[in-house]
């Protein structure tokens, strides 16, 4: 089941796709997840389906470990803001790096603990510091933060970030690989086109993340397995289309 905010997500990725090739696509969500393509599209006069999956470097056959690991981060991250606010209503901007994602249970204490200190040094760090100024400092051992008092019109600012999730190498895979990424789609193409006849797929390497870091050459090829386009967004630069 798609939640709001990825659907939402694919909303914003086809936006991009239209705004990077200059057209200007109404686009709505799909009728329903089981018969529909998960965007419905209309463009000068013309409707299709668009399908959209985003891809990661190291997706398998049980998902990307990668993409689980910056998802749980994001996730403490705003738990954190959230947690945060109710102590303070001093906004901030904060970049961490070393936190503890070990899922395992016996790491609990330690994790409850470690978000109780993180908040408190954010709390008094950001009464010290004036507007706009930045400070680092290590929570503790391999914990660190850069924190940055912001304006009062900034309320419950709260888009902070994991930073070892945000910098990383640009992977270049095969066409193979985006191949398979494309392949994953096909099972449903019936289904849909019992519904419309233009089905297109939009594959998502979203860049904002190390999952997504994900190059590929001019000369790339693609079997469109019966879709009638399909896109490579490389989020937010540059899209290809087949």
């Amino acid at each position: 089941m798609t939640t709001e905010a990825q659907k939402r997500q694919e909303i914003l990725f086809a936006k991009r796709v239209a705004s990077l090739l200059g057209e200007a696509w109404e686009i709505k969500e799909g009728k329903n997840e089981e018969e529909w393509p998960d965007l419905t599209v209309t463009h000068q006069g013309d409707t299709f389906g668009v399908e959209v999956l985003e891809i990661n470097i190291d997706n398998s056959e049980e998902g990307s470990k990668l993409r689980e690991k910056e998802n749980y981060a994001k996730k403490y991250l705003s738990q954190l803001a959230e947690n945060y606010y109710q102590k303070s209503s001093i906004p901030i901007n904060v970049k961490l790096s070393g936190i503890n994602r070990n899922k395992e249970n016996k790491g609990k204490k330690s994790k409850t603990a470690q978000k109780k200190n993180i908040i408190d040094t954010l709390v008094a760090i950001s009464k010290d510091i004036e507007e706009l100024e930045q400070k680092r400092v290590e929570i503790h051992r391999g914990c660190v933060a850069y924190i940055r008092r912001l304006p009062a019109r900034f309320k419950n600012y709260n888009q902070w970030e994991y930073v070892p999730d945000r910098v990383g190498w640009v992977h270049s895979p095969s066409a193979s690989f985006f191949q398979k990424e494309l392949d994953k789609k096909i099972e449903n193409l019936d289904k849909y086109k019992k519904h419309m006849h233009d089905v297109r797929v939009l594959l998502v390497a979203n860049r904002a993340y190390n999952s997504g870091r994900i190059a590929f050459s001019d000369d790339i090829q693609l079997n469109k397995n019966g879709f009638k386009n399909v896109y490579i967004l490389i989020f937010p630069e540059f899209v290809k289309k087949f």
